[in-house]
């Protein structure tokens, strides 16, 4: 097992409308800011991130209140499958965050392929994408992650372009 990997502690909180399980990630102090943690959610690995602010302030956007020192509106939390799509290896919480415009990305370490920290597509090929986690921060400042995801992530590269023979290639 990868010493880097949270063993995450399944918990269930209940929203109005419906009951939703939630994995505990946890404490956003433990995480850290403006990089990627891989977790074990329900035997899948996902990478979880906690962004500053623009302005590099640290408040917390995510759902919940105040948590470690907090403010509300410094941060965004997000999760994604931490599986590369490109390259078959679980490396996403490995990749560099950055930006495009107004979206948060993250590129993948091996080939840098850029994808959407909110919506999981692909920047660099529409066809891709990464299963999109719904993720919180309560109120006690625990990063929450459900043990299902929003979005499932797109067709994967059965293998890399290079090493396909050049007649299944268009």
């Amino acid at each position: 097992m990868n010493p880097a990997l949270s063993q995450a502690q399944v918990s269930v909180t209940s929203a109005p409308e419906h009951q939703v399980e939630e994995v505990d990630i946890g404490r956003l102090g433990e995480i850290g800011f403006d990089r990627g943690v891989a977790a074990l959610v329900c035997g899948e690995q996902v990478a979880v991130f906690v962004l500053r602010a623009a302005n590099g302030e640290v408040r917390v956007t995510a759902g919940g209140g105040a948590g470690d020192d907090v403010e509300p509106g410094d941060v965004s939390v997000h999760a994604v499958a931490n599986h590369d799509p490109f390259s078959g290896a679980n490396v996403i919480a490995r990749g560099l965050v950055g930006s495009v415009g107004d979206a948060a990305t993250v590129a993948s370490p091996i080939y840098k392929q850029r994808f959407d920290l909110v919506t999981g597509r692909c920047l660099d090929d529409d066809a891709v994408s990464l299963a999109v986690y719904p993720v919180r921060l309560t109120s006690q400042g625990r990063v929450v992650v459900a043990r299902r995801p929003l979005r499932a992530g797109g067709p994967r590269l059965l293998q890399r372009p290079e090493t396909m023979a050049p007649e299944t290639m268009l």
